[in-house]
């Protein structure tokens, strides 16, 4: 059961993707299409499953005298490294996935941050500012009109 258990595990899928490939995969994290690529981990190897199959037989093992002692020993360590081996592997794409789940989380409240700011205008102080700017237009219009007139004026008198 336990070498059926494990050969499933190395077929298992997730949103189309086989999780224990043997091929390592590139992950993009950001819009600027920066990637990092996730270290294979094999679980159908024939390391992996000729450990296992050395670990667990169907058939009794005697350690009736220590060469087969040994043999059985062998056979243990070697699945268990197989799985250490394994297991590292898997430890460091997590650390890999959390190091990059923190970079876009930042990312995501820096976007946020600026969204708002670009978002949040302060309405009473550009309100102020518009009404400003329509005094000096205004104050510009009439000064214009006042120049145009002087000179009327002036011909006026003349005649």
């Amino acid at each position: 059961q336990l070498q059926n258990y494990i050969s499933d595990i190395g077929q298992k899928q997730f949103n189309g993707v086989t999780l224990f490939d043997s091929s390592g995969m590139a992950v993009t994290i950001d819009s600027d299409a920066n990637t990092f690529t996730m270290n294979e981990i094999d679980m159908n190897s024939s390391t992996t499953a000729t450990g296992l199959a050395q670990a667990y037989t169907n058939s009794t093992t005697s350690i009736t005298n220590t060469t087969s002692a040994g043999s059985a020993l062998s056979n243990i360590q070697t699945a268990i490294q197989n799985l250490a081996n394994m297991r590292a592997r898997i430890g460091a794409n997590i650390q890999r996935l959390n190091v990059t789940r923190g970079q876009l989380s930042l990312l995501n409240e820096n976007l946020t941050a600026t969204n708002s700011r670009i978002l949040d205008t302060n309405v009473a102080e550009e309100t102020t500012r518009m009404a400003r700017f329509n005094i000096l237009v205004q104050s510009g219009t009439a000064m214009l009109a006042q120049a145009n007139i002087m000179p009327q004026m002036a011909l006026r008198l003349i005649n």
